[in-house]
């Protein structure tokens, strides 16, 4: 099974290169298209923080994760091998018996294989979805420094004139 994420550090000397062409020289197993898409689907993360501009920068030194979707893949295939080879037992056993009662347990355990391999069939998110795909913070979500700054200016010099009355 292949991996389903990559995690390292871009190294110093791709300082300044867009961060496509850098994973891509990385990464030389995989395709530039493929390192975009991952890109545009919020898939990759630099310093914990989505990615999704192609044309963003790096500086080197960065700590860059990437999701790929190999799992669904691997899952998907696993379950359809598995499923026909259910299904192909199954009908040998119905053929090979003649008892009615043993033809309809076997019929019904055929029909679930079969709505198995539906779904192995219909969803290409087989395994995992997304619930809410991954999207870039319109806000930052960091604490407003100059806030606790003044705040604890503010405090400080309370307190102060509190302990030398």
């Amino acid at each position: 099974m292949t991996k389903t994420n990559k995690i390292f550090e871009i190294p110093e000397y791709l300082s300044g290169q867009r961060i496509d062409s850098a994973l891509t020289e990385i990464l030389d197993e995989i395709s530039r298209s493929k390192i975009k898409t991952c890109l545009r689907d919020g898939r990759v993360t630099v310093n914990e923080e989505i990615i999704k501009k192609i044309s963003t920068k790096v500086l080197g030194g960065e700590r860059v994760e990437i999701i790929f979707k190999e799992i669904n893949a691997f899952y998907r295939l696993k379950d359809k091998t598995e499923s026909e080879k259910a299904i192909a037992y199954l009908n040998k056993q119905v053929a090979a018996t003649s008892l009615t009662e043993i033809r309809e347990v076997t019929a019904s355990l055929l029909q679930k294989e079969i709505q198995k391999l539906t779904l192995v069939e219909a969803n290409e998110d087989y395994v995992f979805e997304y619930v809410y795909p991954p999207s870039v913070m319109e806000e930052k979500s960091e604490p407003n420094r100059i806030l606790i700054v003044i705040l604890s200016l503010v405090l400080g010099v309370f307190l102060g004139m509190i302990i030398v009355l």
